[in-house]
């Protein structure tokens, strides 16, 4: 992320990870990184739980978008999405 400073960066994280939720690798990113990054979470667990857990630690904010798993979803929708967040990004 530090390497290139003037690229728009798109990190898709899980909730559920081996050695850290992703709750707690958004939260390590906030605190190392000076950047600003666009998140996509992935979840199998419901979105109003993950929105819940993401407000009490404090980074509802950092997610730009929470996806439900399995991403059962076609290509052309992925596009969609990766391009709407380009553009956020980019302001």
């Amino acid at each position: 992320l530090q390497s290139h400073p003037d690229e728009d960066v798109i990190i898709f994280t899980d909730y559920q990870m081996p050695s850290m939720n992703g709750i707690q690798f958004i939260q390590k990113l906030r605190d190392s990184v000076a950047k600003s990054f666009t998140i996509v979470f992935m979840s199998a667990r419901d979105e109003t739980e993950v929105r819940t857990h993401l407000q009490l630690a404090g980074i509802e904010n950092l997610v730009h978008h929470i996806l439900s798993k399995p991403v059962g979803f076609a290509e052309e929708t992925l596009t969609r999405l990766l391009k709407n967040l380009l553009n956020l990004s980019s302001y």
